[in-house]
This record gives structure tokens, C-alpha cells and sequence, in this order.
């Protein structure tokens, strides 16, 4: 596990806005699309070593992607400039900077790959194409997983991606379909999840599972955004990862999270892993129950 200074308080606590399986869509302004702050440069280092590592494990692409990818490019660009300009601008020859790391992004020739493009950004980047009645992954950079495989998804439409997951395209698989749908290029959505882990990896790829040490709040921030030309959805995903001491601060946080974990159906229990956890959550509710005694 890395040092870093704890946040005084986690960013997003979703599990205050309702159960876990759910919607919880929202319209965002299209400048709010992608967070860029001051842990850029670990998100990137992280992607980095991961595709020197394997990089087909973690970006992939079929042939049929090819004009979102560069359409993506040429969005993303854009927006990083026109809003981000604190981190990103262009230097005398029109390519793209990291101007606080003074990282050079682009090369002179060429579209960027999407695994090039995917380490401009602290999010993973996933591009899903309409296919008769459903949509189909047909791209994706996947450094942040929450346990899953990118391999085991590509190719695949929405609602096979979701099969995993105890009750979602029972409860929600219509409703998606619709939104992906109707997703219009002016208005991306974004909407949040929440797990918990053992540690401050970034990355949760499926495994064995570990002791739990220092439990962790892992919260995704996904978005949706149809591109203008092409049509493609981009799906993005961002992590946050904060020691559980940062959420027990805020108040009833913890003590709801129990409520929630024990409301979850047993399936989903289990496949958010949620037992693992158990014993090492109680701690805080217990110190926070113990401080309220008189």
C-alpha cells in the first residue's frame, strides 16, 4: 500500500443517496465530463506500468472502432484545452501538453491510440457501438477495473456484460437499453457506484481474496457521452479510493452502510463481497456507537 495523506473527506459517498443497485443517473454540464486533478500523475504511472506490463490485458479494440477512436481523439483534445486549461495546453507545434508535469502527449504524426489517449486522462475510457437491439463493447482501456476483465467483455453487448451481476438486468436491463438510446450528444450523464477493499490499489482485478488490513471506500464515477459523428457511446470511468476512516467521519456514514449491506439479497452480497468486510466495518460502527454512549 502507497503513503499518501488521507483526504480529510472522501470525495463522493454514494451510498448515501440510495442502495447500491440502482440507476441514479444525472445530467452533468459537458465541461464536468472528466476530473483532472493533482493525482494525474500516479493515474498515469499506474496505466503505464500496466501496459508495459500487458498492455493487450488492459486496452483492446476491435476493427470496427477504429473511426470512434479517432473521433474520441479529437473530442478529447478539445475538451481537455477548452477546459482543463490548467493542466493541458498545446506547445508551438500544436501538440498536447501536461503543462504542470510538462509531459509532451502527442507525437507529430498520426491519431492517437486509444491506449495513448486513455493516459492523458485519470479515467478508463470504454467505447460501445449500437448493434441491432443492443450495444456492443468494441473498445477499451481498462486500467481500473472493479473486479472484472476487459477480455472476458469485449465483443460482448450491454446486457451479457452484465449477467455477473446478481439481479441488475432484472431490475434495471430495460432501463438501461433506454438511456443508452436516448443519450444525446449535448447532455452526458454521469451516475456512481460504491465497494469495498482491502487497500488503495487502483486497480481491482478478479483474484483471490486478501486478509482485510485497512479497509478502503472504492467509488466509481461513471459517465456516458455520445459522440457527434459517429454515434459511439464513451463510457468512462473514474476511481477514488479513501481509507474507511475518511467516510466513518462523516456522520451516519458508516452506521448506513451497515443498513445497506444488510438490506443487500444474498446474491449481491456476496458478489460485492460484502462478508469480507463484515468484521472489519463493524469496528467503526462499534467506535462510533461506543463515542455516543454517555
Amino acid at each position: 500500500m502507497t503513503e499518501r495523506d488521507p483526504p480529510s473527506q472522501p470525495p463522493y459517498t454514494p451510498h448515501l443517496d440510495g442502495p447500491n443497485l440502482r440507476m441514479g443517473l444525472a445530467p452533468i454540464d459537458p465541461s464536468a465530463w472528466l476530473q483532472i486533478d493533482a493525482e494525474w500523475a500516479r493515474y498515469r504511472a499506474h496505466k503505464q506500468a500496466l501496459g508495459a506490463r500487458d498492455q493487450t490485458r488492459v486496452c483492446q479494440q476491435l476493427p470496427e472502432a477504429a473511426d470512434a477512436i479517432a473521433e474520441l481523439g479529437t473530442v478529447l483534445r478539445q475538451h481537455l484545452i477548452s477546459h482543463h486549461s490548467a493542466h493541458f495546453a498545446r506547445d508551438d507545434h500544436n501538440r498536447l501538453c501536461h503543462t504542470p508535469s510538462a509531459q509532451m502527449l502527442e507525437g507529430e504524426r498520426g491519431a492517437p491510440s486509444l491506449w495513448r489517449l486513455s493516459t492523458w486522462v485519470q479515467e478508463d475510457l470504454l467505447i460501445l457501438q449500437h448493434s441491432g437491439d443492443n450495444y456492443r463493447l468494441v473498445a477499451g482501456s481498462l486500467c481500473l477495473p472493479s473486479r472484472w476483465s476487459l477480455t472476458e467483455k469485449m465483443g460482448q453487448p450491454l446486457h451479457t456484460i452484465h449477467t455477473p451481476v446478481p439481479g441488475l438486468n432484472a431490475a434495471l436491463g430495460e432501463r438501461i437499453d433506454r438511456v443508452f438510446n436516448h443519450l444525446r450528444t449535448e447532455h452526458p450523464i454521469e451516475r456512481f457506484n460504491w465497494s469495498l477493499q482491502s487497500d488503495d490499489a487502483l486497480a481491482d482485478f478478479p483474484g483471490p481474496d486478501e486478509p482485510v488490513q485497512h479497509l478502503h471506500y472504492r467509488v466509481e464515477r461513471q459517465t456516458m457521452r455520445r459522440l457527434p459523428e459517429t454515434g459511439a457511446v464513451v463510457f468512462t470511468v473514474r476511481i477514488y479510493v479513501v481509507p474507511f476512516d475518511a467516510v466513518a467521519a462523516v456522520p451516519d456514514a458508516a452506521e448506513q452502510l451497515q443498513r445497506d449491506i444488510a438490506a443487500m439479497p444474498e446474491a449481491f452480497s456476496a458478489y460485492k463481497r460484502m462478508p469480507l468486510f463484515r468484521d472489519a466495518l463493524a469496528t467503526f460502527t462499534d467506535t462510533s456507537t461506543q463515542e455516543l454512549d454517555p
